[in-house]
């Protein structure tokens, strides 16, 4: 068991009034094109409440850490071995970066894949069996997590 992130880490920021996607690719260790991993529409017309976030080809950090250690450690991590059947499950973390906001977040269509064959796929249709909300390192209430119907 262990805990590895994305080989691409993604933010969106509001320069000046304009919402942006930047891209920082781990392995890399440099900025790339985010439109090669996400897209997003939103802020104006029929989304003008809300932005729609898509993510593609996201690919996933070369290196695992393992349980008890703190997650991105990179003392810690120990490289994943491809040979090695693995169970998967995906977190999702959003975080805010020195800005007060307020909001929903909507999650949906939730598709792990490799090459061609998914391993993992969700559509919360039914209500997630675990959610786990922490905000400025307190674990906070979920009961609001339920399924919206669009």
């Amino acid at each position: 068991m262990g805990y590895t992130r994305p080989g691409v880490t993604l933010v969106m920021h509001n320069d000046k009034g304009k919402v942006k996607m930047l891209a920082w690719h781990e392995a890399k260790q440099k900025e790339v094109k985010a439109s090669a991993y996400a897209s997003f529409k939103g802020g104006k017309g029929k989304y003008k409440d809300y932005y729609v976030i898509t993510l593609k080809n996201v690919p996933l950090h070369g290196a695992m850490t393992p349980p008890g250690s703190e997650v991105g450690n990179i003392n810690a991590e120990k490289k994943i071995n491809m040979k090695t059947k693995y169970t998967f499950s995906v977190d999702l973390i959003i975080t805010g970066q020195a800005a007060k906001s307020r909001g929903t977040f909507y999650v949906d269509n939730l598709t792990v894949t490799s090459g061609s064959k998914k391993v993992v796929g969700y559509t919360f249709s039914k209500k997630p069996k675990y959610v786990a909300v922490w905000n400025r390192g307190k674990k906070m209430s979920a009961k609001k997590a339920k399924i919206v119907r669009m």
